[in-house]
């Protein structure tokens, strides 16, 4: 009887040594990330998140909501006119930026293709035609099916080689589709490729943190985690969810006109 409950009391010291060591090395591996990447992080029961990228990004969200839902005149007019500004002032460098992103990705595809994102032996976890989905439904989203045949036809009428007067109608529907591929077609993808293949590289190949501020640590090195690299996360938090409101806006509009012109 002493033979076989000694065997099974030093099996359940073992497990119980190690369950105590595993819970050790994870303390280690997460006071030791901290100490390498020293972000600001706040817990909070089991939340665990950057206070100052967190609410810094929620009180500009909010603050324009807020604005927006109040005063939805005065919002459109000066939202407007933000929206003006960036035409007149930015769009040179959304031309000169666009191929400039996009032969840089199939430069990067040619020169570095062979580079995998993520461990040594690591395997895909998804199908490629299952990523191709994702991609495709996350980058174009609802906004294909409200722009894919009213934006030929808004530059059908609205462009500048519309403008002389002196084209024929088949090169105009012809410079309304081109337009209008140019904003679906890779320029538009190439933003997106950039920053997935400098934050897939920095977090699954380097090991460092899952965020928009890693990719530009071979720029900035260690202010990536002080505040400049706050600033940035809580930019593209931002930009983010603007970008999901926009796609889901566009939708809501398309249902509205739908239901109205049926009576509903």
């Amino acid at each position: 009887m002493a033979s076989t409950e000694a065997p099974s009391e030093h099996l359940q010291e073992t497990a119980l040594r190690t369950e105590s060591e595993g819970n050790e090395l994870g303390k280690t591996n997460s006071q030791s990330q901290l100490e390498k990447y020293p972000v600001r992080e706040t817990v909070w029961g089991q939340l665990r998140f950057n206070w100052l990228v967190t609410f810094s990004s929620l009180a500009l969200l909010w603050g324009i909501s807020i604005y927006c839902m109040t005063s939805p005149e005065a919002a459109m007019v000066t939202l407007g006119e933000w929206y003006s500004d960036c035409i007149l002032y930015f769009t040179w460098f959304y031309i000169l930026g666009n191929p400039i992103m996009t032969f840089f990705t199939f430069y990067i595809a040619w020169r570095f293709g062979h580079i995998k994102l993520g461990p040594k032996n690591a395997e895909p976890e998804f199908s490629d035609m299952t990523y191709f989905a994702m991609l495709f439904s996350a980058g174009v989203g609802v906004g294909l099916f409200f722009f894919g045949v009213s934006e030929p036809l808004f530059h059908l009428t609205g462009n500048r080689y519309d403008n002389p007067g002196y084209h024929s109608e088949d090169e105009m529907a012809a410079w309304s589709l081109t337009i209008s591929l140019y904003h679906w077609g890779f320029a538009a993808w190439s933003p997106y490729l950039v920053l997935a293949m400098s934050a897939g590289l920095a977090s699954y190949s380097f090991g460092l943190p899952l965020t928009v501020r890693s990719s530009f640590y071979p720029l900035i090195g260690n202010y990536c985690w002080g505040w400049i690299g706050d600033v940035i996360d809580s930019w593209a938090i931002v930009m983010t969810v603007a970008g999901i409101c926009t796609s889901l806006g566009l939708g809501a509009i398309q249902s509205k006109f739908h239901f109205g012109c049926n009576g509903f």
